[in-house]
């Protein structure tokens, strides 16, 4: 039997998306088999989503689905009534982020630089931030699309879940602790290059202003 998920997050990586996966696979009223399922990256068959209950909507937590090129006109073909959720941060600091995590994990050599990491696109390292692009290509084949702010899940845990439950045309079940802890810390690490921040940051300049004419709200490090 073929179920296809109600609401998918779309991303961004490093976002905050293990942080939602946590708190979204407590809730009762929510079927999420795994995080980063990948169906519509893999061309799985959707029963993998079966096993929910009656009661339950299903979810499915893919942070590659807002980077990959094509995967807003699968899930619209797929799922086209799907709610969608997106996630974003600084865009110089989630690159930064990835770009560190990619390293540790060897996808991108240790001897690549991140500017050179960056403007190669490796990993979608570029193009994960662009996220007035992401959320355009998104909003003109699929389904409604709640963009929320990363700060917010410091700030105001429980406030961002209700706003997320409330979209989702759900009871606000929140497990307070749950909301409060820290989900795949950041390592420590060194501070980003000034020159390879400042390119970056002049990259993504003009993506952002468009953001800011999207959105509804104004994220801080606009």
């Amino acid at each position: 039997m073929t179920r296809p998920p109600e609401f998918i997050c779309i991303g961004a990586q490093k976002a905050g998306t293990t942080w939602l996966y946590e708190q979204l696979r407590r809730h009762p009223q929510i079927h999420i088999p795994a995080k980063e399922m990948n169906v519509f990256l893999r061309d799985l068959p959707l029963d993998a989503f079966a096993d929910a209950g009656a009661d339950q909507i299903v979810g499915d937590i893919s942070p590659v689905y807002g980077a990959a090129p094509g995967i807003a006109a699968k899930i619209a073909r797929a799922c086209p009534s799907a709610k969608l959720v997106m996630l974003i941060r600084n865009p110089v600091e989630r690159a930064w982020s990835q770009y560190r995590m990619a390293v540790r994990l060897g996808n991108i050599p240790r001897e690549v630089s991140f500017l050179d990491a960056f403007l190669d696109d490796r990993q979608w390292l570029q193009r994960r931030g662009r996220y007035a692009e992401i959320i355009g290509e998104f909003s003109s084949v699929a389904g409604p699309l709640l963009v929320l702010d990363f700060a917010r899940i410091a700030r105001e845990p429980r406030r961002l879940l209700a706003d997320i439950y409330a979209f989702l045309g759900l009871d606000p079940v929140i497990d307070d602790a749950c909301a409060a802890a820290v989900f795949a810390p950041s390592r420590q690490s060194e501070p980003i290059p000034a020159d390879a921040a400042d390119r970056v940051a002049a990259y993504y300049q003009p993506l952002n202003e468009r953001l800011h004419e999207i959105l509804p709200w104004r994220p801080g490090w606009l």
